[in-house]
């Protein structure tokens, strides 16, 4: 059952004649700052999300994004896959939207190398940004958009 309703989902959200892909935008800014990542600072950009793998890499694709990688709610909790990421390499930089999420990653002791930004735009409630705590750091809009050396750390 589990499948079929994935599978109608994706459907659904993937599906011809502009269906629920077109409806959704990146937040300004953020596709140019993807590709500069690549294109001028030689940076591998891999996303983690809860959503599908396929709706991620299809609203990517939609405005011409190719991430190194792309890990969706079927590659199993945020938390594990950044452990993989810093497997295979490091440093690695976690931007997360939400700040419970970037709780639980600072609170896995496997992943105490791992930078964490919490991104000023998207799920955040009204308290969020003063309930964050080091080593967590507040990242706005312009700040994402400067060249990685201008970052917060």
């Amino acid at each position: 059952m589990r499948g079929a309703r994935g599978a109608l989902r994706s459907h659904c959200l993937l599906g011809a004649r502009g269906g629920g892909v077109a409806r959704h935008r990146l937040y300004p800014g953020v596709a140019e700052r993807l590709r500069r990542c690549g294109a001028e600072e030689g940076v591998d950009w891999v996303v983690v999300t809860t959503k599908g793998k396929d709706f991620a890499a299809a609203l990517l694709e939609q405005d011409g994004l190719r991430p190194t990688a792309v890990h969706g709610r079927e590659d199993g909790p945020k938390t594990r896959v950044l452990q993989r990421l810093l497997e295979w390499r490091q440093p690695v930089w976690f931007v997360e939207d939400r700040l419970p999420t970037l709780e639980t990653v600072m609170a896995d002791p496997r992943l105490g190398g791992i930078g964490c930004y919490l991104a000023a735009w998207g799920y955040l409630r009204h308290a969020d940004r003063q309930q964050l705590r080091p080593p967590a750091r507040w990242l706005d809009h312009a700040a994402f958009c400067a060249p990685f050396s201008a970052w917060p750390t």
